[in-house]
């Protein structure tokens, strides 16, 4: 039950209604209703008797080759009943529609190789437009739409591969690396590629190379002072655990010479 109230019918909606049912009634005369009635026609294999011959207008077939096949018929087979004629019509009938199947056949076999034709064709400028050299870089910040190929889609991935690593190899890194690389895999990445993926992204980021960026080398006088001090520091701890050793009685080798000195007075 709907729950949307029908509106009530009023002189003014039924006026309305009236109107425009007066656009959309179809065709009224005879022949309007004759030019319209094969609107629907496709192959014709169900056609009636009384249409055979429009029908044969639609398709392209002539009319009278399908009388003189029917009175070649005739006089072939001899003279006869109406069954006879009949069948003999059935027959002119059969021999129509095997050639009208032929021409069918024929026609659907030529559209699926124009078919297979055009696909090869755009698939051939498809592999032309994202096949490149490894040298040409600036096709990285050229965007390239997807393909639904798996062929094409491979040919993509492959090439900027060898352009990625071919800059690497020059160690030369951009953020357009990493963008790329994501863009071709599309959140199918395995532990290789996440590793990749950061590597490229950590070198590729001015950000992340300024804070990975090693501090400035110190001047000769910052590195004289540096090791003058640590010297110093050195020598100072040196001393304290000299003294420190010579203090404390009960500390290293020569408390241990005292404990047996103490021993042998003993005895």
């Amino acid at each position: 039950m709907s729950l949307r109230k029908s509106p009530q019918l009023t002189p003014a909606l039924l006026a309305a209604a009236r109107s425009n049912a007066q656009h959309s009634t179809g065709p009224r005369s005879a022949a309007a209703k004759q030019n319209s009635k094969l609107n629907a026609l496709k192959h014709g294999g169900r056609v009636r008797d009384e249409n055979r011959c429009l029908a044969m207008l639609a398709l392209g077939e002539d009319p009278e080759q399908f009388q003189t096949l029917t009175e070649e018929l005739m006089s072939a087979f001899g003279p006869g009943d109406a069954l006879w004629e009949k069948q003999v019509e059935d027959l002119a009938w059969l021999y129509c529609r095997r050639e009208r199947l032929e021409r069918a056949q024929a026609g659907l076999r030529r559209r699926a190789l124009q078919a297979i034709d055009d696909w090869q064709h755009r698939r051939r400028q498809e592999m032309a437009h994202v096949t490149f050299d490894a040298s040409q870089h600036e096709m990285l910040d050229v965007h390239l739409s997807d393909s639904t190929d798996r062929g094409v889609t491979l040919r993509r991935t492959l090439s900027f591969l060898e352009l990625i690593r071919e800059e690497v190899k020059q160690r030369t890194f951009r953020v357009r690396q990493y963008a790329v690389l994501e863009s071709l895999y599309s959140g199918k990445t395995g532990w290789r590629q996440a590793l990749i993926f950061s590597l490229l992204h950590r070198f590729g980021d001015p950000m992340c190379l300024r804070r990975n960026k090693p501090t400035r080398k110190r001047s000769n006088i910052d590195a004289k002072w540096a090791s003058t001090t640590s010297r110093r520091a050195r020598q100072g701890a040196r001393n304290c655990c000299v003294c420190w050793r010579r203090k404390s009685p009960a500390s290293g080798k020569s408390s241990h010479m005292r404990k047996r000195r103490m021993r042998r007075e003993r005895r």
